[in-house]
């Protein structure tokens, strides 16, 4: 009977775990983060990050790989478009949010036959910052640990 109870709760913190890990690490919305993304042929990138009114954001970016051009769109909180542009290779650009939230970068291949690669390198004075989805998932994992401790020496004592 106890090696039963012992085997449900590894299963459960398992399961607990790698629900946890998954709502942490994969379940929001792509945070604005340095580094280097494959566009799709046609395809689109986007990137969020956090701005209140006032703040300023700078970097650039750069696309290699295909015709090395692509089309950026940034939508402030509210979803309207406040930047639209074509850039190819390398671009630097830098703004002063108008309005406090999500503010939403869109990349888009303008090449529909190759594959890009756009290097991003933008910062945001709020980033990284811990998400619901961060504390939920943080949480799981927690309660996992604790669960499978308990399994273990559940199992061991057995």
């Amino acid at each position: 009977m106890k090696n039963k109870a012992a085997l449900v709760l590894l299963s459960a913190g398992i399961v607990l775990f790698i629900a946890g890990f998954f709502v942490t690490f994969f379940w929001m919305d792509a945070p604005l983060k340095q580094g280097s993304y494959v566009v799709k042929a046609g395809g689109t990138l986007e990137l969020s990050w956090y701005l209140q009114n006032g703040d300023r954001t700078e970097g650039g970016f750069t696309v290699s790989g295909g015709n090395e051009e692509t089309n950026l769109i940034i939508k402030n909180p509210s979803g309207e478009i406040i930047r639209n542009w074509t850039a190819k290779g390398r671009y630097d650009n830098g703004f002063a949010a108008q309005d406090t939230g999500v503010h939403t970068m869109i990349f888009k291949n303008l090449d529909n036959v190759n594959d890009e690669s756009i290097d991003v390198q933008f910062n945001s004075p709020y980033e990284p910052r811990i998400t619901v989805y961060d504390e939920v998932g943080l949480s799981m994992i927690m309660v996992s640990g604790v669960i499978l401790f308990f399994g273990i020496r559940a199992l061991r004592n057995g």
